[in-house]
């Protein structure tokens, strides 16, 4: 049985994407599926290619890759496996974005920014930590860490916009 060309073209695509992003051969990614040795990159690529009989990355190695893969890898890859299917991903097209919508989100950002130093700070303030304050203060900084990343990918968006014009 073959494996799923549809899939594997899709994840080679994906992979190939964030490789060269960031500058990194396919060893990167290799090691963290569990592939180990002087022949991980090989062997991670003989995995990845549709052509290759190898099978051995499974269900749980899929899921790994997947959330090794940064969000923009993640888009091709689910891009590239609609596109197989004949579908077109307009969900996946960005509208133009306006300095009023930075403005908000930036705003929304400072606030929650602000909230996480707040409740840390607060937290700190009698020299001990119990679990509920470490809690909200993962809680708090992961909220602020959404909202920069928002930011991020507004600008990415828009960028990608212009250069498209």
């Amino acid at each position: 049985m073959n494996k799923p060309t549809i899939l594997y073209t899709a994840f080679t695509k994906a992979v190939d994407d964030f490789n060269t992003r960031h500058h990194l051969c396919r060893g990167h990614l290799a090691a963290e599926l569990g592939y180990s040795g002087e022949n991980a990159a090989i062997q991670f690529s003989n995995a990845l290619s549709p052509k290759n009989n190898d099978k051995t990355i499974n269900d749980e190695k899929k899921y790994l890759l997947l959330h090794a893969l940064d969000d923009q890898a993640r888009m091709v890859f689910f891009r590239e496996w609609m596109l197989q299917f004949g579908l077109q991903p307009s969900v996946l097209q960005v509208s133009a974005v306006c300095t009023s919508d930075f403005h908000t989100v930036i705003d929304d950002a400072e606030i929650e920014i602000s909230e996480a130093f707040r409740v840390t700070k607060m937290a700190l303030k009698d020299q001990t930590l119990d679990e509920e304050e470490l809690e909200a203060i993962i809680k708090e900084n992961l909220d602020a860490a959404h909202k920069r990343h928002e930011i991020v990918a507004m600008a990415t968006a828009r960028l990608k916009k212009m250069r498209e014009e």
